[in-house]
């Protein structure tokens, strides 16, 4: 599968991009991958060939606008929109933000069919009274707007919001006043039976998180079991992103390990259930977590990820990691082309190659586990190896990873590496007291304790990230190094780790 979805990307490459140096540079990996398979065998060279084509193709057709787009209205003018918000909202002082996906448009006193996006911004009143009836995701809402497409702000050369914008298929954006009186905002989802199950599931979660946490800690359980930070204060976001955890907040890779090392490794044996039915019951899980967390893409891409790997030992198949990674990335570009210019499609691949690729190499350094553990000594055992394991991870993924957060955000944390290893392991602590206390809050003593201990290990977690992003020197200012730059970086990673691993395995002989 690597060399198939090499080619994608590769077809992908020649179309979006238009600098004729990047242009040349795909033509001649290209070429150099066709005469390698051509090697081989010239039936599989030429299916090489048709994919990268394909590839060409399936950009080319996504970026296109349909007819009935809502940019073709965007004049600037006032018009009334219907849609139902495909994103969470996001807010910023008075300013909220929100992605709607429209489905009918009103102007000048006539009724049009529109589809399509639009990046939407609404400006808040002074005062909050109004805060409970704010959009959420899968809410269907109808309002006035001003619609204009949208317009450069930077430099010519430096970062181009409408082409940002153009690669999430979305052509216009929408200014409006928030305003009940002309604004309709619905909490019953549109979609189907199942889409409405997971948008009422999802606030019936958020109402529990709220009504069993104080409000700082009940931002922090929404991000960490959720992937909504919206209620996260300014200060505490400020810490997450200073100390490199504020991943953990986002619904990503990191919620589906967890929901798999729960109910996978501990509930389902407990039940005695089935390896091959659990696996289905796991995807099925995944899936539904997708729906209630918003279906952001970082959750979307982990649970491909983590569904084919489940499905391999359904369908009798060799569990191949990074065979199981290049499916996933080929499925969702093949979906959405354009997720592979975002930064965190790049990111969460990068995170996932480095944790298979790097991290093994990583703990073959440690010391074996000890044939017998005491059993008092398990309850510090257990810990410090879950420990060890999150700073390997990390570390793995900082190596995987560094150049592109300081490429694309001119920053890198100080501190990700043992801020990862202690808060990783306290947000499984979060996610596991948080589910326990979701199910059995209702029950008075035990509802009671579970209840402290979630707040307790809350409390502890922030305690250590607002402590380390505290430091001055948490986080370092780094210049953008440049295309050629970044290719050199990764050439002397994959060297390394190819001498890495033919040391390990010399010495295994």
């Amino acid at each position: 599968m690597v060399p198939i979805c090499l080619a994608y990307l590769l077809g992908l490459t020649a179309f979006a991009v238009s600098e004729w140096p990047i242009r040349l540079a795909v033509l001649a990996v290209f070429l150099a991958l066709t005469a390698f398979m051509a090697l081989r065998s010239g039936t599989t060279a030429l299916l090489i060939a048709a994919i990268a084509v394909f590839g060409t193709v399936r950009y080319a057709a996504y970026v296109q606008r349909r007819p009935d787009d809502i940019s073709n209205f965007a004049s600037g003018k006032q018009v009334r929109i219907t849609g139902v918000v495909a994103a969470d909202s996001d807010i910023v002082g008075r300013r909220l933000t929100t992605i709607v996906r429209v489905s009918r448009l009103e102007k000048n006193g006539g009724q049009f069919p529109a589809s399509g996006r639009i990046w939407t911004r609404f400006y808040l009143p002074k005062r909050p009274s109004t805060e409970d009836d704010l959009p959420d995701y899968g809410d269907v809402i109808s309002f006035n707007c001003f619609l204009r497409r949208p317009i450069e702000f930077g430099n010519p050369g430096s970062f181009s919001w409408p082409k940002y914008l153009e690669r999430q298929r979305i052509f216009a954006t929408a200014y409006s006043r928030w305003d009940k009186a002309d604004i309709e905002c619905s909490h019953i989802a549109g979609g189907g039976p199942l889409s409405r199950a997971a948008h009422a599931l999802r606030h019936k979660l958020l109402y529990l998180i709220e009504k069993r946490y104080p409000r700082a800690e009940a931002g922090t359980v929404a991000g960490i079991l959720l992937g909504i930070a919206t209620d996260l204060s300014p200060a505490d976001r400020i810490a997450f992103s200073r100390t490199g955890t504020y991943h953990l907040l986002a619904a990503s890779g990191f919620n589906c390990l967890v929901i798999i090392i729960v109910f996978g490794r501990y509930l389902f044996p407990w039940l005695r259930l089935h390896k091959r039915r659990s696996h289905l019951l796991l995807v099925c899980m995944l899936i539904l977590y997708a729906m209630i967390s918003g279906g952001r893409p970082s959750i979307v891409r982990a649970a491909i990820m983590a569904g084919l790997y489940l499905l391999a030992f359904v369908m009798n198949r060799v569990e191949d990691p990074i065979n199981i990674l290049a499916t996933a990335a080929l499925v969702i570009l093949i979906a959405r082309p354009t997720d592979f210019f975002d930064v965190g499609f790049r990111l969460s691949f990068a995170a996932a190659a480095s944790i298979i690729i790097i991290a093994p190499i990583l703990k073959s350094w440690r010391e074996s586990r000890p044939a017998k553990i005491k059993d008092w000594h398990k309850y510090l055992y257990y810990p410090g190896q879950e420990t060890l394991e999150a700073a390997i991870a990390t570390t793995a993924v900082t190596l995987g990873t560094a150049p592109l957060i300081a490429e694309s955000f001119n920053q890198f944390s100080l501190v990700s590496i043992p801020a990862n290893a202690m808060v990783a392991f306290l947000a499984l602590l979060v996610f596991i007291t948080t589910t326990l206390s979701l199910a059995f809050g209702w029950i008075p003593i035990i509802g009671d304790a579970v209840n402290l201990l979630g707040i307790f290990v809350v409390r502890v977690m922030l305690w250590i990230v607002r402590t380390l992003g505290s430091w001055e020197y948490a986080l370092a200012s780094v210049r953008s190094i440049g295309t050629v730059a970044l290719a050199g970086y990764y050439l002397l990673l994959g060297v390394g780790v190819w001498y890495a691993s033919d040391r390990l395995t010399s010495r295994k002989r």
